[in-house]
């Protein structure tokens, strides 16, 4: 409270020393003036502090007109329209959601139109009817008054409000101390040039002279230096012009004083607009910097992923006779990366003779459309050794050419375990088809989102977007990258479960709160959809010995599966209770079910059900592989049951 009222008085004593020099060039009319920095200061203080300082701007503007020759109940009313110009101007730039930072164009424009201009017609309107109506002035002056007292209010907000929060909000490393003491003082030994007398008096328009310091202390991006040095070029203009200084000294000084407040405005709204966008340039390539970063280790992950696979990846240029390829590519041919670059001729080199004219032939159906981009064929390495390849692809028409895009994959092992099967005569067909499918669902999962990443960031570096549109490829790069993230984390933890290099940290855990957790992270998904999502918690379940992490992936992945193939409108309901010395978790929806003849192959890797039901297959099918393996090695069981196609499913957790 003590706190409150100190701050309340500093408002009141800053409004009345600022409204004591404002009155000082009051010519229109002794309450009121074309220079008037207490309306800015009104305003920046309920930005900043909040609406507990109108106090303090009520007694500030009550004092300031109490001692005039008029009624003391005109000094209240006018005070309450100061008052309320500030309230309303917080109102409408918290309403349109304006940053009080004014680091946006957007932020700029809003400001000026709300509170520069609107707002500033509330104490306008207020004080001339009550000076009209206390027969102070006369009604015949009425709207000349209005616009001096709001071109006064207006301008104070232009040049002190923004001053104010940005010094508020301002950080100061040394550099921008250094900057805005430097700005400040080439805009003071400016304007004292321009506006004193330097070059004497006359009309010729020197006054453009300070625009020079002003935008270059806005370009810097420093909005607190640019505001420093508009708020003194302001002071040193307005006190040489009181003076009958400078270009804008006239016989009349009120009449001069309302054309150097009009110029100031137009340098005002000019300095915050390059400010602004100054700031937004920063913010962007800020932005951009760390989406090159985040790509840049995305790209690190996905060559580990490639490596990990012996998978390489291609872009083929028919017309240009050339492939751009990964690294990994080059490594499976046995050759050095060298620029990525590869030519058709030279690729076809290595295809092994026995397979040389049917891949020839393949390929040309191919890139006409009259078979799939895909096929196994062995090569010769240039280490001398024989490797099967499977490669995928699919053909673009672009404006510059046809192209092929795909991977590249290692099968040889795959190739040596079949032929082993096909003499033992075990189910080889059965397998090679299993991983065709793989290939397949993992060369359009990690091209997806690669050609989308790819392509936005050439256009990036090409310079080719620009505004909301640099903004969009950036967002899409992230999220595709995100995408290739969470491919790469299912592949490795399968590979660690399979050589055993999964830690379990045994702990007590609380099943209902790694589910709480697990469900507000599907939240979103769920909303979209319109899915009710329900919980319900025994009172008497016990805690669990198992990693909450781990368990919080399972529960999120069965939850996540649940949303996903529920239909629009639909519902999930989890429920946690204890059976014997277990405790039970059930995930219930009432989505498409599943077919009996599936149900068994449910928790088997790189499986999918087919799903035309709904259209909702996508990934790799990895999901539910790594939550039975890791409650698995909790010591648990997992299970699903189906009443068949579009009757649901339910999952069921014992730990």
């Amino acid at each position: 409270m003590r706190r409150l009222v100190l701050l309340n008085a500093c408002v009141a004593l800053a409004y009345v020393a600022t409204a004591k020099l404002g009155f000082h060039v009051a010519f229109a009319a002794e309450q009121i003036s074309t220079v008037w920095p207490p309306s800015g200061i009104a305003i920046a203080s309920l930005m900043l502090g909040g609406p507990q300082l109108w106090p303090g701007i009520w007694l500030g503007a009550f004092a300031a007109n109490a001692g005039m020759h008029a009624p003391l109940w005109s000094a209240v009313a006018i005070a309450g329209g100061n008052t309320l110009e500030a309230a309303c101007a917080r109102w409408m730039l918290r309403r349109f959601r304006v940053d009080a930072r004014l680091a946006t164009v957007r932020a700029v424009v809003a400001f000026v139109a709300l509170g520069v201009v609107l707002a500033t017609m509330t104490s306008a309107t207020v004080g001339v009817l009550t000076l009209s109506l206390a027969h102070v002035q006369p009604w015949s002056r009425a709207s000349s008054l209005w616009f001096d007292w709001w071109l006064g209010d207006a301008l104070g907000v232009l040049v002190v409000a923004p001053a104010m929060l940005a010094l508020a909000q301002a950080r100061w490393p040394s550099r921008g101390r250094i900057e805005a003491v430097v700005f400040t003082g080439c805009a003071l030994v400016v304007a004292q040039l321009v506006f004193g007398d330097a070059f004497g008096g006359g009309s010729d328009p020197i006054e453009y002279a300070v625009f020079p310091v002003l935008i270059a202390a806005a370009m810097r991006g420093n909005q607190a230096s640019a505001m420093l040095a508009l708020v003194g070029t302001s002071a040193v203009a307005i006190s040489n012009t009181a003076l009958g200084k400078g270009p804008f000294a006239g016989p009349n000084l009120h009449h001069s004083l309302i054309l150097l407040q009009l110029f100031t405005g137009v340098v005002a709204v000019t300095t915050l607009l390059l400010a602004a966008g100054a700031c937004e340039r920063r913010e962007t390539v800020g932005r951009e910097a760390a989406a090159g970063t985040a790509l840049r280790g995305r790209e690190e992950m996905l060559r580990l992923a490639q490596r990990a696979g012996n998978i390489g990846t291609f872009e083929w240029d028919f017309h240009a006779g050339m492939a751009v390829c990964s690294e990994e590519f080059f490594r499976l041919f046995g050759l050095p990366y060298r620029d990525g670059r590869i030519s058709t001729a030279e690729w076809g080199t290595f295809t092994h003779p026995d397979d040389r004219d049917a891949m020839a032939t393949h390929l040309q159906r191919a890139i006409r459309g009259d078979e799939p981009a895909a096929a196994d064929y062995r090569i010769l390495a240039a280490d001398g050794r024989t490797r099967w390849l499977s490669y995928v692809g699919q053909v673009e028409r672009t404006a510059h050419g046809d192209r092929m895009v795909g991977v590249v994959m290692d099968v040889t092992a795959r190739k040596l375990d079949e032929m082993a099967l096909r003499e033992a005569k075990a189910a080889a067909e059965s397998t090679s088809l299993l991983k065709d499918e793989f290939l397949a669902m993992l060369s359009h999962e990690l091209r997806t989102p690669l050609a989308a990443v790819l392509g936005y960031a050439r256009l990036l570096q090409m310079g080719a977007l620009s505004g909301p549109m640099q903004r969009r490829a950036i967002d899409v790069i992230e999220r595709n990258a995100q995408a290739q993230a969470r491919l790469v984390d299912e592949l490795l933890d399968m590979s660690r479960i399979a050589a055993g290099r999964v830690p379990i940290e045994r702990r007590p855990v609380a099943p209902a709160a790694v589910l709480r957790e697990a469900l507000e992270g599907v939240a979103p998904a769920a909303d979209v959809k319109h899915i009710d999502v329900r919980l319900e918690v025994d009172a008497d379940v016990p805690t669990v010995i198992g990693d909450a992490a781990r368990l919080r992936q399972v529960l999120s992945n069965l939850v996540t599966n649940a949303i996903k193939f529920t239909p629009a409108g639909g519902h999930v309901t989890v429920t946690v209770g204890s059976r014997n010395a277990d405790v039970e978790i059930d995930v219930i929806d009432s989505g498409i079910g599943i077919a009996p003849e599936f149900l068994p192959f449910v928790f088997e890797p790189f499986r999918q059900a087919d799903t035309k039901f709904d259209g909702a297959r996508s990934g790799l099918g990895l999901g539910l592989a790594l939550s039975r393996k890791l409650i698995e090695l909790h010591g648990g069981t997992i299970e699903a049951s189906s009443d068949g196609l579009g009757r649901g499913a339910t999952f069921s957790v014992r730990i």
